[in-house]
Protein backbone atom coordinates (compact mmCIF):
# COMPACT_ATOMS: atom_id res chain seq x y z
CA UNK A 1 0.00 0.00 0.00
CA UNK A 2 2.72 2.45 1.00
CA UNK A 3 4.78 1.54 -2.07
CA UNK A 4 1.79 2.05 -4.37
CA UNK A 5 1.09 5.44 -2.81
CA UNK A 6 4.73 6.49 -3.21
CA UNK A 7 4.70 5.44 -6.88
CA UNK A 8 1.52 7.46 -7.42
CA UNK A 9 2.94 10.56 -5.74
CA UNK A 10 6.29 10.38 -7.54
CA UNK A 11 5.16 9.42 -11.04
CA UNK A 12 6.50 11.79 -13.66
CA UNK A 13 5.18 12.89 -17.01
CA UNK A 14 6.95 10.71 -19.54
CA UNK A 15 5.50 11.73 -22.91
CA UNK A 16 7.66 13.57 -25.41
CA UNK A 17 6.33 17.08 -25.05
CA UNK A 18 7.56 18.04 -28.49
CA UNK A 19 5.66 15.29 -30.26
CA UNK A 20 2.19 16.22 -29.12
CA UNK A 21 0.77 19.15 -31.01
CA UNK A 22 -0.70 21.71 -28.64
CA UNK A 23 -4.29 22.90 -28.90
CA UNK A 24 -3.44 26.55 -28.21
CA UNK A 25 -2.60 28.92 -31.08
CA UNK A 26 1.06 30.02 -31.46
CA UNK A 27 0.75 33.76 -32.03
CA UNK A 28 2.96 35.44 -29.40
CA UNK A 29 6.33 36.90 -30.44
CA UNK A 30 9.20 38.29 -28.35
CA UNK A 31 7.65 41.76 -28.07
CA UNK A 32 4.27 40.28 -27.07
CA UNK A 33 5.87 38.11 -24.38
CA UNK A 34 7.96 40.96 -22.98
CA UNK A 35 4.96 43.29 -22.94
CA UNK A 36 2.94 40.57 -21.19
CA UNK A 37 5.59 40.17 -18.49
CA UNK A 38 5.91 43.93 -17.89
CA UNK A 39 2.19 44.66 -18.14
CA UNK A 40 1.19 41.92 -15.71
CA UNK A 41 3.73 43.15 -13.15
CA UNK A 42 3.88 46.94 -13.23
CA UNK A 43 0.55 47.75 -11.64
CA UNK A 44 -0.30 47.63 -7.96
CA UNK A 45 3.38 47.26 -7.06
CA UNK A 46 4.19 50.69 -8.48
CA UNK A 47 1.22 52.59 -7.11
CA UNK A 48 0.73 50.99 -3.68
CA UNK A 49 3.50 48.59 -2.65
CA UNK A 50 6.41 51.06 -2.54
CA UNK A 51 4.68 53.42 -0.11
CA UNK A 52 3.31 50.68 2.12
CA UNK A 53 6.67 48.91 2.51
CA UNK A 54 8.48 52.23 3.02
CA UNK A 55 6.17 53.23 5.86
CA UNK A 56 5.74 49.90 7.63
CA UNK A 57 8.90 47.89 6.98
CA UNK A 58 11.94 49.43 5.32
CA UNK A 59 11.78 53.24 5.24
CA UNK A 60 13.87 54.87 2.48
CA UNK A 61 15.71 51.54 2.16
CA UNK A 62 12.63 50.25 0.34
CA UNK A 63 14.72 50.61 -2.82
CA UNK A 64 17.08 47.97 -1.34
CA UNK A 65 14.08 45.76 -0.58
CA UNK A 66 13.15 45.95 -4.26
CA UNK A 67 16.78 45.18 -5.12
CA UNK A 68 16.80 42.00 -2.98
CA UNK A 69 13.44 40.97 -4.43
CA UNK A 70 14.79 41.66 -7.93
CA UNK A 71 17.85 39.48 -7.30
CA UNK A 72 15.65 36.65 -6.04
CA UNK A 73 13.32 37.04 -9.03
CA UNK A 74 16.23 37.16 -11.48
CA UNK A 75 17.76 33.95 -10.10
CA UNK A 76 14.37 32.25 -10.34
CA UNK A 77 13.81 33.79 -13.77
CA UNK A 78 17.03 32.27 -15.05
CA UNK A 79 15.86 28.86 -13.83
CA UNK A 80 12.48 29.44 -15.48
CA UNK A 81 14.28 30.32 -18.70
CA UNK A 82 16.11 26.98 -18.80
CA UNK A 83 12.88 25.12 -18.23
CA UNK A 84 11.19 27.10 -20.98
CA UNK A 85 13.98 25.93 -23.29
CA UNK A 86 13.54 22.32 -22.11
CA UNK A 87 9.74 22.12 -21.86
CA UNK A 88 7.96 24.68 -24.07
CA UNK A 89 4.46 23.81 -22.83
CA UNK A 90 1.66 25.74 -21.11
CA UNK A 91 1.56 25.44 -17.34
CA UNK A 92 4.73 27.16 -16.14
CA UNK A 93 6.36 25.70 -13.01
CA UNK A 94 3.60 23.10 -12.79
CA UNK A 95 4.71 21.31 -15.97
CA UNK A 96 8.39 21.79 -15.11
CA UNK A 97 8.06 20.10 -11.73
CA UNK A 98 5.83 17.34 -13.18
CA UNK A 99 8.59 16.42 -15.61
CA UNK A 100 11.32 16.38 -12.96
CA UNK A 101 10.19 15.70 -9.40
CA UNK A 102 6.83 14.01 -9.79
CA UNK A 103 3.08 14.47 -9.80
CA UNK A 104 2.48 15.33 -6.14
CA UNK A 105 5.06 18.13 -6.03
CA UNK A 106 3.74 19.34 -9.40
CA UNK A 107 0.24 19.56 -7.94
CA UNK A 108 1.54 21.51 -4.95
CA UNK A 109 3.25 23.97 -7.30
CA UNK A 110 0.23 24.28 -9.58
CA UNK A 111 -2.02 24.92 -6.58
CA UNK A 112 0.32 27.66 -5.37
CA UNK A 113 0.47 29.19 -8.84
CA UNK A 114 -3.34 29.44 -8.74
CA UNK A 115 -2.94 31.36 -5.46
CA UNK A 116 -0.22 33.52 -7.02
CA UNK A 117 -2.25 34.61 -10.05
CA UNK A 118 -5.46 35.16 -8.01
CA UNK A 119 -4.35 37.44 -6.22
CA UNK A 120 12.89 63.69 -4.27
CA UNK A 121 14.70 65.26 -1.45
CA UNK A 122 17.81 63.47 -0.11
CA UNK A 123 17.10 64.85 3.38
CA UNK A 124 14.12 62.51 3.59
CA UNK A 125 16.62 59.65 3.53
CA UNK A 126 18.53 61.07 6.50
CA UNK A 127 15.75 61.92 8.94
CA UNK A 128 16.97 61.98 12.53
CA UNK A 129 14.93 60.02 15.05
CA UNK A 130 14.42 63.30 16.99
CA UNK A 131 12.72 64.83 13.96
CA UNK A 132 10.06 62.12 13.77
CA UNK A 133 6.79 63.56 15.15
CA UNK A 134 5.79 62.05 18.52
CA UNK A 135 2.36 61.01 17.21
CA UNK A 136 3.98 58.61 14.72
CA UNK A 137 3.53 55.13 16.17
CA UNK A 138 5.86 53.20 13.86
CA UNK A 139 8.71 55.51 12.91
CA UNK A 140 11.71 53.32 13.63
CA UNK A 141 15.11 54.90 14.27
CA UNK A 142 15.22 57.33 11.36
CA UNK A 143 17.94 57.47 8.73
CA UNK A 144 18.14 55.42 5.55
CA UNK A 145 17.34 52.11 7.30
CA UNK A 146 15.00 53.09 10.14
CA UNK A 147 14.02 49.46 10.73
CA UNK A 148 17.46 47.91 10.18
CA UNK A 149 18.49 45.07 7.90
CA UNK A 150 15.64 42.93 9.19
CA UNK A 151 13.18 45.57 8.00
CA UNK A 152 14.78 45.56 4.55
CA UNK A 153 14.43 41.77 4.34
CA UNK A 154 10.82 41.80 5.53
CA UNK A 155 10.21 44.50 2.95
CA UNK A 156 11.90 42.36 0.30
CA UNK A 157 9.56 39.46 1.09
CA UNK A 158 6.60 41.78 0.52
CA UNK A 159 8.20 43.49 -2.50
CA UNK A 160 8.50 40.06 -4.09
CA UNK A 161 4.83 40.49 -4.93
CA UNK A 162 5.84 43.35 -7.21
CA UNK A 163 7.82 40.96 -9.43
CA UNK A 164 5.07 38.40 -9.80
CA UNK A 165 4.15 38.36 -13.46
CA UNK A 166 7.33 37.50 -15.33
CA UNK A 167 6.65 33.82 -14.72
CA UNK A 168 3.36 34.29 -16.54
CA UNK A 169 5.48 34.49 -19.67
CA UNK A 170 6.56 30.90 -19.04
CA UNK A 171 2.92 29.72 -19.19
CA UNK A 172 2.76 30.66 -22.88
CA UNK A 173 4.86 27.75 -24.12
CA UNK A 174 2.13 26.54 -26.49
CA UNK A 175 1.23 30.03 -27.74
CA UNK A 176 4.70 31.53 -28.29
CA UNK A 177 6.59 31.58 -31.54
CA UNK A 178 9.98 29.90 -31.10
CA UNK A 179 9.44 29.43 -27.32
CA UNK A 180 12.93 28.04 -26.63
CA UNK A 181 14.44 31.38 -27.68
CA UNK A 182 11.73 33.98 -27.06
CA UNK A 183 10.55 32.94 -23.60
CA UNK A 184 14.01 33.15 -21.93
CA UNK A 185 14.70 36.50 -23.62
CA UNK A 186 11.28 37.87 -22.65
CA UNK A 187 11.79 36.87 -19.00
CA UNK A 188 15.17 38.62 -18.76
CA UNK A 189 13.92 41.75 -20.59
CA UNK A 190 10.78 41.91 -18.42
CA UNK A 191 12.74 41.65 -15.18
CA UNK A 192 15.20 44.34 -16.29
CA UNK A 193 12.44 46.82 -17.15
CA UNK A 194 10.46 46.02 -14.00
CA UNK A 195 13.42 46.41 -11.65
CA UNK A 196 14.42 49.74 -13.21
CA UNK A 197 10.89 51.04 -12.74
CA UNK A 198 10.52 49.87 -9.13
CA UNK A 199 13.94 51.04 -7.99
CA UNK A 200 13.47 54.48 -9.56
CA UNK A 201 9.93 54.96 -8.29
CA UNK A 202 10.67 53.86 -4.72
CA UNK A 203 13.73 56.14 -4.66
CA UNK A 204 11.78 59.16 -5.87
CA UNK A 205 8.84 58.48 -3.54
CA UNK A 206 10.91 58.36 -0.35
CA UNK A 207 12.98 61.36 -1.42
CA UNK A 208 9.84 63.33 -2.17
CA UNK A 209 8.06 62.70 1.15
CA UNK A 210 9.14 61.23 4.55
CA UNK A 211 8.71 57.48 4.83
CA UNK A 212 6.80 57.65 8.13
CA UNK A 213 4.06 59.81 6.59
CA UNK A 214 3.42 57.74 3.47
CA UNK A 215 -0.15 56.73 2.62
CA UNK A 216 -0.14 52.93 2.45
CA UNK A 217 -3.17 52.81 0.12
CA UNK A 218 -2.32 55.59 -2.36
CA UNK A 219 1.24 56.82 -1.73
CA UNK A 220 1.84 58.76 -4.95
CA UNK A 221 -1.38 60.82 -5.05
CA UNK A 222 -0.91 61.60 -1.36
CA UNK A 223 2.72 62.65 -1.81
CA UNK A 224 1.91 64.89 -4.79
CA UNK A 225 -0.95 66.45 -2.83
CA UNK A 226 1.33 67.18 0.12
CA UNK A 227 3.86 69.05 -2.03
CA UNK A 228 1.13 70.97 -3.88
CA UNK A 229 1.26 69.22 -7.26
CA UNK A 230 -2.51 68.71 -7.57
CA UNK A 231 -2.53 68.47 -11.37
CA UNK A 232 0.16 65.79 -11.31
CA UNK A 233 -1.83 63.97 -8.62
CA UNK A 234 -4.83 63.61 -10.93
CA UNK A 235 -2.69 62.63 -13.91
CA UNK A 236 -1.15 59.87 -11.78
CA UNK A 237 -4.60 58.76 -10.56
CA UNK A 238 -5.94 58.45 -14.11
CA UNK A 239 -2.78 56.66 -15.24
CA UNK A 240 -3.05 54.29 -12.28
CA UNK A 241 -6.57 53.25 -13.28
CA UNK A 242 -5.45 52.32 -16.79
CA UNK A 243 -2.31 50.61 -15.48
CA UNK A 244 -4.34 48.51 -13.04
CA UNK A 245 -6.58 47.37 -15.89
CA UNK A 246 -3.45 46.24 -17.74
CA UNK A 247 -2.13 44.55 -14.62
CA UNK A 248 -5.44 42.77 -14.08
CA UNK A 249 -5.44 41.51 -17.66
CA UNK A 250 -1.84 40.33 -17.32
CA UNK A 251 -2.56 38.60 -14.01
CA UNK A 252 -5.65 36.88 -15.42
CA UNK A 253 -3.78 35.60 -18.49
CA UNK A 254 -1.66 32.80 -16.92
CA UNK A 255 -4.17 31.42 -14.38
CA UNK A 256 -6.51 29.75 -16.93
CA UNK A 257 -3.45 28.21 -18.58
CA UNK A 258 -2.26 26.70 -15.30
CA UNK A 259 -5.78 25.33 -14.76
CA UNK A 260 -5.72 24.05 -18.36
CA UNK A 261 -2.43 22.22 -17.81
CA UNK A 262 -3.53 20.69 -14.49
CA UNK A 263 -6.96 19.78 -15.87
CA UNK A 264 -5.38 18.14 -18.94
CA UNK A 265 -3.31 15.97 -16.60
CA UNK A 266 -6.37 15.10 -14.51
CA UNK A 267 -4.91 16.28 -11.20
CA UNK A 268 -7.79 18.75 -10.89
CA UNK A 269 -11.23 18.72 -12.52
CA UNK A 270 -10.87 17.93 -16.23
CA UNK A 271 -13.59 20.30 -17.42
CA UNK A 272 -11.17 23.16 -16.65
CA UNK A 273 -9.07 22.00 -19.64
CA UNK A 274 -11.85 22.52 -22.18
CA UNK A 275 -10.68 24.65 -25.14
CA UNK A 276 -13.11 26.90 -27.02
CA UNK A 277 -13.30 25.89 -30.67
CA UNK A 278 -13.18 29.46 -32.02
CA UNK A 279 -10.94 31.41 -29.62
CA UNK A 280 -8.65 28.42 -28.96
CA UNK A 281 -8.43 29.46 -25.28
CA UNK A 282 -9.45 27.66 -22.04
CA UNK A 283 -12.83 29.38 -21.71
CA UNK A 284 -14.13 27.56 -18.60
CA UNK A 285 -10.79 28.01 -16.85
CA UNK A 286 -10.95 31.74 -17.62
CA UNK A 287 -14.45 32.07 -16.13
CA UNK A 288 -13.47 30.07 -13.03
CA UNK A 289 -10.35 32.24 -12.68
CA UNK A 290 -12.43 35.41 -12.61
CA UNK A 291 -14.86 34.01 -10.05
CA UNK A 292 -12.02 32.75 -7.83
CA UNK A 293 -10.24 36.10 -8.01
CA UNK A 294 -13.41 37.96 -7.02
CA UNK A 295 -14.02 35.56 -4.11
CA UNK A 296 -10.49 36.03 -2.77
CA UNK A 297 -10.80 39.83 -2.85
CA UNK A 298 -14.02 39.60 -0.85
CA UNK A 299 -12.46 37.41 1.85
CA UNK A 300 -9.04 39.07 2.32
CA UNK A 301 -7.73 42.63 2.34
CA UNK A 302 -5.01 43.85 0.00
CA UNK A 303 -2.02 43.33 2.30
CA UNK A 304 -3.16 39.83 3.29
CA UNK A 305 -3.44 38.92 -0.39
CA UNK A 306 0.03 40.34 -1.08
CA UNK A 307 1.60 38.26 1.69
CA UNK A 308 -0.27 35.10 0.64
CA UNK A 309 0.81 35.56 -2.96
CA UNK A 310 4.40 36.16 -1.91
CA UNK A 311 4.69 32.97 0.13
CA UNK A 312 3.06 30.82 -2.55
CA UNK A 313 5.19 32.32 -5.30
CA UNK A 314 8.41 31.94 -3.31
CA UNK A 315 7.65 28.26 -2.76
CA UNK A 316 6.95 27.77 -6.48
CA UNK A 317 10.18 29.53 -7.44
CA UNK A 318 12.11 27.44 -4.92
CA UNK A 319 10.92 24.19 -6.45
CA UNK A 320 11.69 25.45 -9.96
CA UNK A 321 15.29 26.08 -8.85
CA UNK A 322 15.44 22.64 -7.24
CA UNK A 323 14.05 21.08 -10.41
CA UNK A 324 16.82 22.65 -12.49
CA UNK A 325 19.39 20.95 -10.28
CA UNK A 326 17.60 17.61 -10.47
CA UNK A 327 17.41 17.76 -14.26
CA UNK A 328 21.04 18.76 -14.66
CA UNK A 329 22.40 15.90 -12.57
CA UNK A 330 19.96 13.08 -13.26
CA UNK A 331 20.91 10.21 -15.51
CA UNK A 332 19.75 10.64 -19.10
CA UNK A 333 17.25 7.85 -19.76
CA UNK A 334 18.29 7.74 -23.40
CA UNK A 335 22.04 7.67 -22.87
CA UNK A 336 24.27 4.62 -23.06
CA UNK A 337 23.96 2.40 -19.99
CA UNK A 338 26.55 3.36 -17.41
CA UNK A 339 27.56 1.07 -14.55
CA UNK A 340 26.28 3.03 -11.57
CA UNK A 341 25.11 0.82 -8.72
CA UNK A 342 27.85 0.42 -6.18
CA UNK A 343 28.44 -2.81 -4.27
CA UNK A 344 30.52 -3.85 -1.30
CA UNK A 345 33.40 -4.50 -3.71
CA UNK A 346 33.28 -0.89 -4.92
CA UNK A 347 33.18 0.70 -1.47
CA UNK A 348 35.05 -0.94 1.38
CA UNK A 349 35.82 1.99 3.67
CA UNK A 350 34.16 5.26 4.72
CA UNK A 351 36.96 7.10 2.94
CA UNK A 352 36.13 5.40 -0.36
CA UNK A 353 32.44 6.19 0.12
CA UNK A 354 33.36 9.83 0.80
CA UNK A 355 35.44 9.85 -2.38
CA UNK A 356 32.54 8.47 -4.40
CA UNK A 357 30.17 11.12 -3.04
CA UNK A 358 32.57 13.88 -4.08
CA UNK A 359 33.40 12.11 -7.36
CA UNK A 360 37.14 12.02 -6.85
CA UNK A 361 37.29 9.62 -9.82
CA UNK A 362 36.14 12.54 -12.04
CA UNK A 363 33.45 10.53 -13.80
CA UNK A 364 31.92 12.45 -16.72
CA UNK A 365 28.68 10.53 -17.30
CA UNK A 366 25.73 10.83 -14.88
CA UNK A 367 24.75 7.59 -13.20
CA UNK A 368 22.03 6.41 -10.86
CA UNK A 369 24.40 6.92 -7.92
CA UNK A 370 25.53 10.42 -8.94
CA UNK A 371 21.93 11.42 -9.58
CA UNK A 372 21.00 10.10 -6.14
CA UNK A 373 23.82 12.07 -4.52
CA UNK A 374 22.56 15.23 -6.23
CA UNK A 375 18.92 14.64 -5.21
CA UNK A 376 19.70 13.84 -1.57
CA UNK A 377 22.17 16.72 -1.48
CA UNK A 378 19.52 19.13 -2.76
CA UNK A 379 17.05 17.89 -0.14
CA UNK A 380 19.64 18.21 2.65
CA UNK A 381 20.62 21.68 1.42
CA UNK A 382 17.01 22.90 1.46
CA UNK A 383 16.39 21.52 4.96
CA UNK A 384 19.58 23.07 6.37
CA UNK A 385 18.80 26.43 4.75
CA UNK A 386 15.35 26.39 6.33
CA UNK A 387 16.73 25.48 9.78
CA UNK A 388 19.59 28.02 9.60
CA UNK A 389 17.23 30.71 8.33
CA UNK A 390 14.78 30.06 11.16
CA UNK A 391 17.55 30.25 13.77
CA UNK A 392 18.98 33.46 12.34
CA UNK A 393 15.53 34.98 11.92
CA UNK A 394 14.53 34.28 15.51
CA UNK A 395 17.89 34.74 17.25
CA UNK A 396 19.71 37.29 15.09
CA UNK A 397 20.22 39.74 17.96
CA UNK A 398 21.82 37.07 20.19
CA UNK A 399 24.04 35.86 17.34
CA UNK A 400 25.21 39.39 16.52
CA UNK A 401 25.88 40.01 20.22
CA UNK A 402 28.18 36.97 20.30
CA UNK A 403 26.12 34.11 21.74
CA UNK A 404 28.69 31.30 21.57
CA UNK A 405 26.34 28.29 21.34
CA UNK A 406 24.13 29.81 18.64
CA UNK A 407 27.19 30.99 16.70
CA UNK A 408 28.71 27.50 16.79
CA UNK A 409 25.43 25.90 15.68
CA UNK A 410 25.10 28.37 12.82
CA UNK A 411 28.75 27.86 11.81
CA UNK A 412 28.26 24.07 11.69
CA UNK A 413 25.14 24.46 9.55
CA UNK A 414 26.97 26.79 7.17
CA UNK A 415 29.83 24.28 6.89
CA UNK A 416 27.34 21.52 6.05
CA UNK A 417 25.80 23.79 3.41
CA UNK A 418 29.19 24.44 1.81
CA UNK A 419 30.07 20.73 1.75
CA UNK A 420 26.65 19.86 0.34
CA UNK A 421 26.94 22.38 -2.50
CA UNK A 422 30.48 21.11 -3.19
CA UNK A 423 29.23 17.51 -3.36
CA UNK A 424 26.42 18.48 -5.73
CA UNK A 425 28.79 20.49 -7.90
CA UNK A 426 31.22 17.56 -8.21
CA UNK A 427 28.63 15.28 -9.84
CA UNK A 428 28.69 14.80 -13.63
CA UNK A 429 26.00 16.71 -15.54
CA UNK A 430 23.85 15.91 -18.54
CA UNK A 431 25.33 17.03 -21.85
CA UNK A 432 22.17 18.39 -23.43
CA UNK A 433 22.08 21.11 -26.07
CA UNK A 434 19.61 23.84 -25.11
CA UNK A 435 18.99 27.35 -26.42
CA UNK A 436 19.47 28.60 -22.84
CA UNK A 437 21.13 27.08 -19.77
CA UNK A 438 21.47 28.38 -16.23
CA UNK A 439 25.12 29.38 -15.77
CA UNK A 440 27.23 28.54 -12.72
CA UNK A 441 25.24 25.46 -11.71
CA UNK A 442 24.81 24.53 -8.87
CA UNK A 443 25.59 27.93 -7.32
CA UNK A 444 22.85 30.04 -8.93
CA UNK A 445 19.99 27.58 -8.24
CA UNK A 446 21.30 27.01 -4.68
CA UNK A 447 21.50 30.76 -4.09
CA UNK A 448 17.96 31.10 -5.44
CA UNK A 449 16.73 28.44 -2.99
CA UNK A 450 18.54 30.16 -0.10
CA UNK A 451 17.11 33.62 -0.81
CA UNK A 452 13.59 32.35 -1.51
CA UNK A 453 13.37 30.27 1.67
CA UNK A 454 14.81 33.08 3.79
CA UNK A 455 12.29 35.55 2.37
CA UNK A 456 9.48 33.10 3.14
CA UNK A 457 10.60 33.09 6.77
CA UNK A 458 10.24 36.87 6.92
CA UNK A 459 6.47 36.69 6.50
CA UNK A 460 4.28 36.70 9.63
CA UNK A 461 2.59 33.77 11.34
CA UNK A 462 -0.90 34.69 10.10
CA UNK A 463 0.34 34.47 6.52
CA UNK A 464 1.71 30.98 7.18
CA UNK A 465 -1.62 29.94 8.75
CA UNK A 466 -3.59 31.17 5.71
CA UNK A 467 -1.08 29.44 3.44
CA UNK A 468 -1.46 26.14 5.31
CA UNK A 469 -5.27 26.44 4.98
CA UNK A 470 -4.93 27.01 1.23
CA UNK A 471 -2.62 23.98 0.95
CA UNK A 472 -5.09 21.85 2.95
CA UNK A 473 -7.85 22.63 0.45
CA UNK A 474 -5.54 21.78 -2.44
CA UNK A 475 -4.36 18.49 -0.91
CA UNK A 476 -7.97 17.43 -0.32
CA UNK A 477 -8.69 17.98 -4.02
CA UNK A 478 -5.60 16.00 -5.02
CA UNK A 479 -6.05 13.00 -2.72
CA UNK A 480 -9.82 12.69 -3.24
CA UNK A 481 -9.80 13.38 -6.99
CA UNK A 482 -6.47 14.02 -8.71
CA UNK A 483 -4.54 10.96 -7.59
CA UNK A 484 -7.16 8.61 -9.11
CA UNK A 485 -8.00 10.65 -12.24
CA UNK A 486 -4.42 11.42 -13.28
CA UNK A 487 -3.84 10.76 -16.99
CA UNK A 488 -0.25 9.79 -16.20
CA UNK A 489 -1.61 7.07 -13.91
CA UNK A 490 -3.61 5.66 -16.82
CA UNK A 491 -0.55 5.80 -19.10
CA UNK A 492 1.54 4.04 -16.45
CA UNK A 493 -1.09 1.31 -16.13
CA UNK A 494 -1.18 0.76 -19.91
CA UNK A 495 2.62 0.61 -20.02
CA UNK A 496 2.71 -1.78 -17.07
CA UNK A 497 0.17 -4.08 -18.75
CA UNK A 498 2.18 -3.98 -21.98
CA UNK A 499 5.42 -4.90 -20.22
CA UNK A 500 3.65 -7.63 -18.24
CA UNK A 501 2.23 -9.13 -21.43
CA UNK A 502 5.63 -8.94 -23.13
CA UNK A 503 7.27 -10.67 -20.15
CA UNK A 504 4.60 -13.40 -20.21
CA UNK A 505 5.17 -14.04 -23.93
CA UNK A 506 8.93 -14.27 -23.40
CA UNK A 507 8.38 -16.70 -20.53
CA UNK A 508 6.15 -18.89 -22.69
CA UNK A 509 8.78 -18.97 -25.45
CA UNK A 510 11.45 -20.04 -22.95
CA UNK A 511 9.13 -22.71 -21.52
CA UNK A 512 8.42 -24.17 -24.96
CA UNK A 513 12.13 -24.50 -25.62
Amino acid sequence: MALSLWKALSRRRTEDLDEKKGELARVLGLFDLTALGVGSTLGLGVYVLAGAVAKENAGPAVCLSFLVAAIASTLSGICYAEFAARVPKAGSAYVYSYVTVGEFIAFVIGWNLILEYVIADISNWLIDVKDIPPDVKHGGNGGFMPFGISGVMVGAAKCFYGFVGFDGVATTGEEAKNPQRNIPLAIILSLSIIFTAYFSISTVLTMMWPYYDQDVNAPFPYAFEQIGWITIKWIVNIGAVFALFTSLLGAMFPLPRVLYAMGSDGVIFKFLAKIHSKTMTPVIGTIVSGLLTGLMTLIFNLHQLIDMMSIGTLLAYTIVSISVLILRYQKDEYSIKVRSDFTSDDIQTPLQFFGKIFNFQNKKEPSTFSGGVAKWGILLYSIIVFIAGTIFNQKSVEIINGNFILSVILAVLVLILILTVAAIGRQPVQQVELSFKVPLVPFIPCLSVLINLYLMLQLDVNTWIRFVAWMFIGLCIYFFYGITHSTQSQKDKVESDRLSQKYTEKLREVTKC
